[in-house]
C-alpha cells in the first residue's frame, strides 16, 4: 500500500514534469505553485507520521494554516 507521503511526493512530481513540459508560463507557474502545496502536504504527512499522531483527516491546505 502507498502511503500518503509517497502519494503526495508523486503528485509534486507529476506537477513539476507538467511544468517542465509547457509553453504557457501561467500554466507553468500554476503547476509549480501546485508542486510546492503537493510537496509540503508530503512534509507535513511525514512529520505527523514520525509523532504518531493519527487524528488529522488529511493535510490542510495553505489558506487553513492560519498564514498571513
Amino acid at each position: 500500500m502507498l502511503s500518503l507521503t509517497k502519494l503526495y511526493e508523486r503528485h509534486a512530481e507529476d506537477c513539476t514534469r507538467a511544468a517542465e513540459q509547457t509553453d504557457d508560463a501561467v500554466f507553468r507557474k500554476m503547476l509549480l505553485m501546485l508542486a510546492l502545496q503537493w510537496k509540503l502536504a508530503a512534509q507535513e504527512e511525514a512529520a505527523t507520521q514520525s509523532t504518531g499522531n493519527r487524528g488529522r483527516e488529511g493535510p490542510q491546505s495553505l489558506n487553513d494554516r492560519g498564514d498571513k
